[in-house]
Formats: structure tokens, C-alpha cells, sequence
């Protein structure tokens, strides 16, 4: 399926929450009827943006113990409708593989929510008019701002001129935290994160779907993660999901590692990719391979989820 990256071997895949583009209202669709299909023919119909979990506050309820209270947001982009694990518990998968990141959807495929299967089933071909802005993205934005508050999760809306439409107190405690240099006016964003956001809305950078690459600020032993989407006309969300790291940088060091080694091994250990791991450390995808391989023959073992049964051993389960 195109999109989806494989799952690390370890299974403990940490999910890097995306941002999605959402349009002013729900993108109009022409001669497209789009719904999730459960196994017993029960039908879910998708309008816009959509969340997904247990909660009764999403649009979609799936009432599964294995299903998160705030699973999974499905959205509209130009050209079509994808799908986001937003920090559920036991993660989404896409035809078997799990989600990493935003993945385009297509007529037929399965989805893993938990232990819940549903089909994608989209009958036309999706063709969105141009966004106007009005107040339903402002409402939806605070919908979700109040859905996944509580699991450390935020939202952003901007204008396409970049300017703030909406934005929780949550999020700006954050910027207080993570971007302590910034003395930013009530209502807009830090410096550094305005640059990163004109940056990655450039031409160079746009094209179809939510761009690939997050923002990670980290402060002590949590980070702050941000993606945004393609450049477009209309509005763009920012979403934000604050976590702890599950293994201390310095106490992996204590295993024999480099700085550098354990930097890696760290973010191994919250599963992530060497291409996500070479993105966040700004490193090359030889320099990458070069630094976990010297990981794994320090700690005698072959593979990811060797290191990672090694790390435990020594040092505990992460807290």
C-alpha cells in the first residue's frame, strides 16, 4: 500500500502524531460516497474530517475495549481521504502494516483499529471544491481540541496567510516550554516554528498529502511533535502530541554507547525508522546504518528487537 512504512520489529512502534490539512468546511465531494464498513455490514459515513474511538465524542464510535477512546482521524486531502493514528494505544494498521504516519486511503482497504477490523470503501472519484473559509473549521479544530486534550494532544488552525484562527491554552503552555526563547505575542506563533511552517509549506516542499517530516523540540524528558501538511489554498492545521521518552539518553550511555549511540538507541527504542531516526538527528541514511550497526555489536545482538530485549535486561523496563 502506498504511504505506509513497515512496523519495526520490536512492535513497540511510538506513533509520530501528524498534522492534516483541514479545508474551511468539510470539502465538498461530486459523485463520492465514502464510508467505514465493520464485519457485520455496519456502516460509518465520512464527511470531512473524521475522528474515530471509543468515545461517544468522535464521529465514528467503534464501543471496543481494544479500541482507544482517541484513535484515529480520517481526513479529506485533494486527492482523497487519509488516515492518521492520532495516539491510540494498540495502533492502526493499514492492510496489515501498521501506521507510522498519515496514509492515503483506497477503496477496499482494511483497517486494524486494536482488535476491530473495517473496511475504506469510497464509490466515485474524490473531487474537492476550493475551501472558503468560514466558521465550521474553527468549530471542528475546537472539536478536536477537546476530544484529545486530555491525552496530551492540540491543534492548531491557521490562515493560509500562516496567522493563528484558532489555537487551546493547552498549546500555548507548550510553546512556553518548548520554545522558551520565543517571546511571541498573544495568539501567534513562536519564531522558529513560523519559520519551520513557511519552510515547509514552500514549493520545494509541497506536493500531494501531509508532508513526511515532523518538528521535534525536545525539553528534558519529553518532546513536543508537529507536523503540518502540503502548501495549499485555505486554512492548514498544525497537531501537536507532547510524550515522555521511554529510555534516558544518558542512561543509555552507561551501556558502552557513544553519545551518538545512545541518541539512536533511544529512538529505536521508540520505534522508530532509520529514515525517521536520520531525520530527527539530522543524519545521513549511511551515517544512520553505520551508528545502529555499531549499536547492535556493542550490545551482541543482531537486530532491533535483540537491542531492545537487551536494553531491558540491563537497565529495566522503561517507566
Amino acid at each position: 500500500m502506498r504511504g505506509v512504512r513497515p512496523v519495526s520489529p520490536d512492535g513497540r512502534t511510538a506513533f509520530f502524531v501528524s498534522a492534516v490539512e483541514i479545508r474551511s468546511k468539510p470539502p465538498k465531494l461530486r459523485r463520492v460516497k465514502v464510508w467505514l464498513e465493520e464485519s457485520n455490514r455496519t456502516r460509518h459515513p465520512v464527511a470531512g474530517v473524521c475522528s474515530i474511538g471509543r468515545s461517544r465524542e468522535n464521529q465514528i464510535v467503534i464501543p471496543a475495549k481494544s479500541v482507544s477512546r482517541r484513535h484515529a482521524i480520517l481526513f479529506p486531502e485533494d486527492d482523497g481521504f487519509w488516515l492518521v493514528d492520532f495516539g491510540s494505544r494498540n495502533g492502526v494498521y493499514a492492510n496489515g502494516i501498521r501506521l507510522h504516519g498519515p496514509v492515503r486511503m483506497h477503496d477496499g482497504d482494511r483497517i486494524l483499529l486494536g482488535n476491530e477490523s473495517v473496511s475504506f470503501r469510497c464509490k466515485g472519484a474524490p473531487a474537492f471544491t476550493d475551501p472558503v473559509m468560514d466558521r465550521a473549521t474553527v468549530n471542528a479544530t475546537e472539536h478536536l481540541n477537546q476530544i484529545y486534550a486530555p491525552a496530551a494532544h492540540g491543534a492548531v488552525l491557521l490562515a493560509d496567510d500562516g496567522g493563528v484562527v484558532s489555537m487551546p491554552a493547552a498549546v500555548a503552555a507548550w510553546f512556553k516550554v518548548y520554545f522558551p526563547e520565543a517571546r511571541a505575542a498573544a495568539g501567534r506563533l513562536p519564531e522558529r516554528l513560523h519559520r519551520w511552517v513557511r519552510a515547509a509549506g514552500s514549493p520545494a516542499r509541497s506536493g500531494s498529502g501531509p508532508a513526511a517530516d515532523p518538528l521535534v523540540c525536545v525539553s528534558g524528558k519529553s518532546r513536543l511533535i508537529i507536523r503540518l501538511t502540503k502548501a495549499g489554498a485555505g486554512q492548514r492545521l498544525l497537531l501537536f502530541t507532547e510524550e515522555r521518552n521511554a529510555y534516558d539518553i544518558d542512561m543509555l550511555e552507561t551501556l558502552g554507547l557513544t553519545r551518538r549511540q545512545a541518541e539512536v538507541l533511544h529512538w529505536i527504542a521508540e520505534g522508530k525508522t532509520n529514515a525517521e531516526i536520520g531525520s530527527i538527528l539530522s543524519l545521513s541514511p549511511r551515517t544512520t546504518e553505520k551508528h545502529t550497526a555499531e549499536v547492535f555489536r556493542k550490545l551482541g545482538v543482531e537486530n532491533r528487537m535483540g537491542a531492545l530485549l537487551a536494553v531491558v535486561e540491563k537497565l529495566g523496563p522503561a517507566a
